[in-house]
């Protein structure tokens, strides 16, 4: 159904150079076309915008970025753009870590007397003021790559938070390094990408132990897709505090509210329907009896014979939070996969620190 429109496109993309006007109105009218289909003709979109990126420059890749970006929320199927998208992007973020570089290696005394470029430097200024540090080639791509971030993050983000691309890119050990290793460099002035860093960092089918201190219970759980602590106290709350069931929780107080858990886990967030906060339930620590807060995240959670494992305690302070998912479009999963017997509970509590007693 798309197709014409999409040769259209690859069409004007390679003839960029001599006529830039050609692949934006091309892009429009795919835009246009494609508004009003479904999941399906979407991923053909996707499929078939894939080969452009290596051919176009950062800023008209950027763009294209974001139009999948905004595909893939409306369903289409990411895997086939992930690779060259992620590979483009992390040139950009290469290019912000040479311009940041650059620019201290060009001020006096090696010093950074002025802020980096705002918005309102053009491309061409930023080129030239880094020439003569790193040669004109890479100022450009340094300048292009300041000029772009902000869209190139976002449509990473967007693909990050969907578990068959994580898939992907945990399938390449090194390429994942890279982009951590750029995001890390960047962090410092470019705060704005510390959400990849938090969605480069998520776990995914991850065994999970849970020890319930008071009543001596344990629980082996999976989890996939939670980007923070906050996200998975919620969880936990929701799928070990009850009574109707052999196991649980029982003495936690009453279990959190199914809408607010919905919220958190695959429901539209709607929080004119579900005003506050949610309430957390226990102390969570590590098995070195360390608090392990709910601002962090579950890749931090120290490893025990291959689980990260969590002990539930009185709480002494109760906390808050926003109700809600960090990502939207990122749906986790917490599930109880078995309820240990007394003996094997036993066993794991011998591994974890004793109770606090300040």
């Amino acid at each position: 159904m798309l197709a014409n429109e999409i040769r259209r496109v690859a069409e004007t993309a390679a003839g960029w150079t001599s006529d830039e006007n050609a692949f934006w109105c091309a892009l429009a009218a795919l835009e246009q076309r494609a508004a009003t289909v479904g999941p399906a003709e979407l991923s053909d979109v996707v499929h078939g915008l894939a080969d452009l990126f290596p051919v176009l420059p950062l800023d008209a890749g950027a763009e294209l970025s974001l139009r999948c970006a905004a595909f893939v929320e409306r369903g289409a199927d990411p895997t086939p753009v992930a690779g060259p998208l992620l590979t483009c992007a992390l040139r950009a973020l290469n290019g912000c870590v040479v311009l940041d570089r650059a620019w201290l290696g060009s001020s006096p005394g090696g010093k950074r007397h002025v802020e980096l470029p705002d918005s309102a430097t053009s491309v061409g200024a930023i080129r030239d003021a880094l020439t003569a540090v790193v040669g004109n080639a890479q100022a450009y791509e340094a300048a292009m790559g300041w000029h772009t971030i902000s869209r190139w993050q976002h449509a990473v983000s967007v693909l990050l938070q969907q578990r068959a691309v994580r898939d992907q890119l945990h399938e390449q050990p090194l390429t994942r390094q890279a982009w951590m290793d750029a995001v890390d460099a960047c962090a410092e002035f470019l705060p704005e990408v510390m959400d990849l860093s938090v969605l480069l960092a998520v776990l995914d089918d991850e065994p999970l132990m849970v020890l319930h201190r008071a009543s001596g219970r344990g629980y082996r759980l999976r989890m996939s897709g939670i980007p923070n602590v906050f996200q998975l106290h919620t969880l936990l709350a929701a799928r070990l505090i009850g009574t109707g069931e052999w196991g649980l929780i029982e003495d936690a107080g009453i279990g959190p509210d199914p809408l607010q858990v919905a919220a958190a886990t695959d429901s539209p967030i709607d929080t004119d329907e579900m005003a506050g906060y949610f309430s957390s339930f226990f102390s969570l620590r590590d098995v070195h009896g360390a608090q392990i807060w709910n601002h962090s995240i579950p890749a931090d959670i120290p490893l025990v014979h291959g689980h990260r494992v969590i002990v539930l305690d009185q709480q002494t302070n109760i906390e808050r939070w926003d109700i809600g998912r960090r990502f939207p479009h990122m749906l986790p999963t917490l599930t109880v996969t078995r309820h240990l017997g007394p003996a094997e509970s036993r066993r794991w509590l011998r591994y974890i620190a004793p109770a606090p007693t300040d």
